[in-house]
């Protein structure tokens, strides 16, 4: 666990390493929040984020800001679509007990190989976007 001295901008206090006792805490605090009433859409009032900072400072005798713990919101809904989309297809599932999704060997293979090639296209197009798109736009719109 991390810790801050006066000297931290709020940037650095942005970044926290979240133990598993630190995230389990912080999703009972948001489970809390929600059952009050709390939760808007997809995020929490104000009142209840700076009352979840308050209580994971607190807790873990810390400084984080809210920026952290929205940062780590985010991250967290992430992780849970990417583990839903991938429970979707057939060749995988969810072992409660170890906390992790099962596959066989090969079909880990195939599944990384689609995203690597996914991650490749997406690389390829920005860097067209970059290279080619963006000067030549800028060429045609401020010439």
């Amino acid at each position: 666990m991390s810790r801050y001295d006066a000297t931290t901008t709020t940037n650095d206090r942005s970044r926290i390493h979240w133990t598993p006792l630190m995230e389990r805490y912080f999703v009972d605090l948001m489970l809390e929040q929600k059952r009050r009433g709390n939760r808007v859409g997809h995020t929490f009032k104000k009142e209840a984020w700076i009352e979840m900072q308050k209580m994971l400072n607190t807790k873990f005798a810390s400084e984080y800001d809210k920026d952290a713990m929205k940062l780590y919101y985010a991250n967290l809904w992430n992780r849970f679509n990417d583990v839903k989309n991938i429970l979707c297809h057939k060749d995988f599932t969810w072992d409660g007990s170890n906390e992790m999704v099962l596959a066989d060997d090969e079909v880990w293979d195939a599944y990384i190989q689609v995203l690597c090639l996914i991650a490749c296209i997406y690389a390829i197009q920005c860097y067209l976007y970059d290279v080619y798109f963006a000067p030549n736009l800028c060429n045609i719109i401020f010439n």
